[in-house]
């Protein structure tokens, strides 16, 4: 080609982009839903998604090794990006109801509950009323409502002795 006179050519670029992919570490039992697969075009910033929830266990955030995260999102490296949800498994620890002679609910045994460390009973988890011949329930010394648990725990119940009045009746 032959030109006359000074030509200027401008290129015309189009951005690339790259998909993000969230999964769970391996190992993990999580069933439930995971962030949709998205398009993102280069050097845009991605917010990651919120945290996952799976029963026992503690969501310890998103990680990759193919870009940098700071504060919960990244720029958006020149390739697909994989982030994984990392969990850590709950400690569990019991929590024990001695009924001291006691009977709940037609048992004689103690109620013992599981429970997650550092965390306290769940809503399906009641606290025994026994009953005693003789003997009125007055509580588990030590027990409160909102109690968490770092390590096994046992509640005796304590009982107060009933005192029956005796009539003689001479005739």
């Amino acid at each position: 080609d032959t030109y006359a006179k000074d030509t200027v050519y401008t290129a015309d670029w189009t951005i690339n982009n790259y998909q993000v992919t969230y999964t769970v570490e391996q190992g993990i039992p999580y069933k439930g839903d995971l962030p949709a697969v998205s398009t993102v075009n280069y050097n845009s910033d991605v917010k990651l998604s919120q945290a996952l929830s799976l029963e026992g266990y503690t969501f310890d955030g998103w990680t990759t090794a193919d870009a940098t995260i700071d504060n919960g999102s990244f720029k958006m490296p020149a390739k697909d990006v994989t982030l994984i949800g990392n969990f850590t498994k709950k400690d569990v620890v019991t929590v024990t109801f001695k009924l001291d002679g006691g009977t709940y609910q037609g048992e004689t045994k103690d109620v013992v509950y599981k429970v997650y460390k550092n965390e306290g009973l769940k809503a399906n988890q009641t606290v025994p009323v026994p009953t005693k011949t003789g003997y009125t329930f007055k509580n588990f010394p030590g027990f409160k409502a909102n109690d968490t648990y770092a390590k096994d725990t046992v509640y005796t119940a304590d009982w107060t002795i009933n005192n029956y009045q005796v009539t003689y009746t001479v005739e």
